[in-house]
């Protein structure tokens, strides 16, 4: 039965890693553009400047109440 469940596991797998290579192409000319910007540096400069742990606040959030 498990056999069965690999095909289409690894079809599911690979065409969402096309898809994503796909977008990630698409969207690198953004991504380029947005980091030049002014207040993108800005904030790319204060959030490398905060010690570990704020910064790991600023990723995970703080609304993870059940």
């Amino acid at each position: 039965m498990t056999r069965a469940w690999n095909t289409p596991i690894f079809m599911v797998a690979f065409v969402y890693f096309v898809a994503d290579a796909v977008f990630s192409y698409v969207t690198r000319p953004i991504t380029v553009w947005m980091a030049r910007q002014r207040l993108l540096q800005r904030a790319r400069l204060w959030v490398a400047s905060l010690p570990p742990y704020p910064s790991l606040v600023l990723y995970f959030g703080t609304d993870h109440h059940p």
